[in-house]
């Protein structure tokens, strides 16, 4: 008998242990921490690091925050995609239903993710006006990206009478939008002005 209850506290601790890794595998803030090293590690800056700061500023205060599996390779698994614009697009199309267990967080925490939630609109501006300001000509991301004038258009209107809920709803928008920032410097290719180097033909 006594051996069997020692088996069973080790089948236990097994799988305490076991939850214990999978769930810190998930873990949102881990994830975008680890994409503020590389960027500090890298010396870079821009868009995207002004991106992470605002996401990391906003859940800090929650310490832990999970995404199911599925969901956090999305945002973290991407080889060579940024987990703060995989995250902004994820939250954007589905809300704060993306973060693993909502329900059963703390008051404190789901006030914190519904306030984050509510700022996603001005959080994704902030971002594309930054890619904006990188870009050749002013109106060149307006120019090869034409979901935005919907988006930006409802926008305008967010704080009268417009819900979060309502501007996103255009799900497939939203996609083709992020789909198309993922190659943002061909973008920016196309808006650079031509230069002819063809030499001008002598006239006979």
């Amino acid at each position: 008998m006594h051996y069997r209850l020692l088996f069973i506290k080790f089948l236990l601790s097994i799988l305490i242990t076991h939850s214990s890794i999978h769930a810190s595998n998930f873990n949102l803030l881990h994830c975008l921490g680890r994409e503020e090293a590389m960027i500090h590690k890298n010396k870079l800056g821009g868009p995207v690091y002004n991106l992470n700061q605002t996401l990391i500023n906003n859940l800090a205060s929650l310490g832990s925050i999970y995404l199911s599996k599925d969901q956090y390779m999305l945002v973290c698994g991407r080889r060579g995609a940024s987990p703060s614009v995989e995250f902004t697009k994820l939250m954007m199309v589905n809300g704060k239903e993306v973060i693993r267990g909502i329900r059963g967080l703390s008051k404190f925490s789901r006030l914190t993710l519904d306030s984050l939630y509510q700022k996603m609109p001005s959080i994704f501006y902030d971002y594309l006006n930054g890619l904006k300001s990188m870009a050749p000509t002013h109106d060149c991301l307006d120019k090869h990206i034409p979901e935005l004038e919907e988006l930006s258009t409802n926008f305008k209107y967010l704080e009268r009478d417009l819900s979060v809920e309502k501007l996103f709803a255009n799900k497939k928008a939203i996609y083709s939008i992020f789909r198309k920032l993922d190659d943002v410097n061909r973008i920016y290719h196309k808006c650079r002005p031509k230069n002819n180097n063809k030499k001008s033909t002598p006239k006979k």
